[in-house]
């Protein structure tokens, strides 16, 4: 019976290490148009100065 539980209890916490996973990976993913974007902005608001 602890064995099932320990099992369960693993399992959950490997859902969400991929959890984590995934978020890591799509906010890396995002992060070149978040700065370019960014990037621009700066920009524009330098260039009104």
């Amino acid at each position: 019976m602890t064995y099932q539980i320990l099992q369960k209890e693993a399992t959950t916490d490997n859902h969400i290490i991929y959890q984590d996973e995934a978020i890591v990976a799509n906010f890396l993913a995002e992060l070149p148009s978040v700065l370019a974007s960014l990037e621009s902005l700066s920009e524009k608001n330098y260039s009104r100065k």
